[in-house]
């Protein structure tokens, strides 16, 4: 309510704006309203205080002040900001106890009976933390320019953002975008409909957060996106963090290799693991999981559109989850430099070469390479790909007419 009555009171456009707080003056029919609240506070704690003990009322009220501000730190976002009471607010006071343990999430420290054991890891977890995990995404839909105008005066204060751009036919270049899902590590993902809002999405904000270097982008696969952004939307994505490429470093760390893909003398060919897999993997079933009951949709075409939305929207928050798994150890400048270069994968070429170079199961080579091969001049044009390699990275192979061409490993 307090956005829409800013919204109605305000008419200029806010996109673009890094404090929109700071420069949409708050409308006086608002302050009206909360010095009505402050006022009622009196006769609100007259009704509610009764035969209370006022002493553990004050000493509970000053944990509740400490709860934050006694973090150094302070942990993700969904971890203090939910609707649930912390623990140790309405409780005895925890500093008696003699053992204590720290909650690896909301970082309070909290007797042992209100922890539960993380099985994979064993670090503790409180119950509200657990609880917290526990809740479905908050999926908000962006059709209209209201709901529109409200996303981007959230969005543009996040500096990370997960995304997934949704079209039907995937390895179609010249086919526009359906949905843009956007998501937090708040557990918020918003489904911007690209179908029926068009460019206004982009022009509405979307495209500063998109192409902006403030905001970083989790993404999976994002070549392909990034490919019918530009050529299609007009959009230059930037400031990309590509999971599937961190996923291919966790597991080169694993097993205590170089995170680069050439290393050693032998560029390895390294197979991609989907999303779904990596966040079953990873992130055991995943943190979200939608669950809609066809009986409550009209028809069982709306069911099964809303469905998918929603799988997606919860595939989107699960990105957040997934990325704190995989990133502890990573040389993020090495991340944000092959991600760079898996952006620019597809969108380099002004024609593709035959679909079968270009969408397969292997990270494309060059994407994880160290900067002294990346900058050797010496370098051919595969037949396939037509990227160019390393002779080392080349064999060569005879077409049906017996003319000859040389091919990277893939």
């Amino acid at each position: 309510h307090f956005i829409k009555d800013i919204e109605q009171s305000n008419t200029e456009s806010c996109s673009g704006t890094e404090n929109v707080w700071a420069e949409r003056p708050i409308h006086q029919e608002i302050l009206k309203s909360w010095a009505v609240g402050t006022l009622n506070f009196f006769s609100l704690f007259e009704a509610l205080k009764g035969e209370k003990d006022l002493e553990f009322l004050a000493s509970a009220s000053e944990r509740y002040a400490n709860h934050m501000r006694s973090l150094e730190k302070l942990p993700l976002s969904r971890y203090i900001f939910h609707p649930y009471l912390p623990l140790d607010v309405l409780a005895v006071d925890y500093t008696n106890f003699e053992v204590n343990y720290v909650c690896k999430c909301c970082k309070k420290m909290l007797p042992s009976e209100d922890l539960g054991l993380i099985q994979e890891s064993g670090r503790l977890k409180c119950k509200i933390c657990r609880i917290v995990d526990q809740d479905e995404p908050d999926v908000i839909w962006v059709d209209d320019a209201f709901s529109l105008n409200v996303a981007m005066c959230a969005l543009m204060l996040e500096k990370t953002v997960s995304v997934i751009c949704h079209k039907q036919a995937r390895q179609a270049r010249n086919e526009p975008l359906e949905t843009i899902f956007v998501g937090t590590d708040e557990s918020k993902v918003y489904v911007f409909d690209v179908k029926l809002l068009g460019e206004t999405i982009f022009e509405g904000g979307l495209r500063d957060i998109l192409e902006g270097t403030k905001c970083v982008k989790l993404m999976f696969d994002c070549k392909d996106s990034a490919d019918t952004l530009y050529r299609v939307h007009n959009v230059w994505l930037a400031r990309v963090m590509d999971i599937q490429v961190l996923e291919v470093m966790h597991r080169n760390k694993s097993t205590k290799r170089s995170p680069y893909q050439n290393s050693g003398n032998e560029t390895e060919c390294k197979v991609l693991n989907s999303l779904v897999r990596s966040i079953h993997t990873y992130v055991k079933k995943g943190r979200y999981s939608l669950k809609l009951d066809a009986e409550a949709f009209g028809s069982e075409e709306l069911w099964l559109q809303t469905a998918k939305a929603n799988w997606k929207a919860a595939i989107t928050a699960n990105m957040f989850a997934l990325f704190y798994k995989l990133q502890s150890g990573s040389d993020k400048e090495v991340l944000f430099e092959a991600s760079q270069r898996y952006v620019d994968y597809l969108r380099s070429y002004e024609d593709l070469p035959p679909k079968r170079y270009i969408y397969h199961k292997f990270l494309p080579m060059n994407i994880l390479n160290d900067a002294t091969c990346l900058e050797v001049a010496n370098k051919e044009a595969c037949g396939g790909c037509q990227k160019l390699f390393l002779s080392a990275d080349l064999q060569l192979g005879h077409l049906n007419d017996k003319s000859q061409k040389v091919w990277c490993l893939y």
